[in-house]
């Protein structure tokens, strides 16, 4: 079977540098965890599809298996029948992203905090001091 090279799906899919995902995604991954065991371009292609069609993931987990054009936009070689995974997977790859986002921005926070009290043990610091009692919070609202 020919895929017809004027297929958005297609031309989308070879306008998408997907080493960019593989690169970032491959960043989640360690030594302990091991590698993920499906292809990222595949789990990322079915999140695109996913939003790119608003569907559920049961959904474009469905789809991929009819349809040739969301198996070459997801890396596949060969038309299959085979589902590409379980829908919950694509929910645990979307939570392994989020969980490392979330990681970065409290890996961030402790830094800027710890910044914050180096500045006050220097007393180089221009911020107001924190009410500390719920009075002087209350006061502190009023005025």
């Amino acid at each position: 079977m020919q895929l017809n090279h004027k297929h958005s799906l297609y031309m989308l899919a070879n306008k998408i540098n997907w080493n960019v995902f593989e690169t970032e995604f491959s960043k989640l991954f360690n030594k302990k965890m091991g590698a993920p065991n499906k292809p990222i371009r595949l789990m990322t292609g079915l999140i695109i599809l996913k939003h790119v069609r608003n569907v559920s993931d049961e959904s474009v987990v469905e789809q991929f298996q009819e349809n040739a054009y969301y198996q070459y936009f997801c890396g596949e070689q060969f038309f299959t029948t085979k589902r590409p995974c379980d829908p919950s997977e694509l929910v645990h790859f979307r939570h392994l992203k989020d969980n490392r986002a979330s990681a970065e921005n409290r890996g961030r926070a402790r830094h800027s905090a710890a910044a914050e009290l180096q500045e006050d043990a220097e007393g180089n610091t221009s911020r107001p001091a924190l009410p500390q009692s719920p009075e002087e919070r209350q006061e502190g609202s009023q005025g």
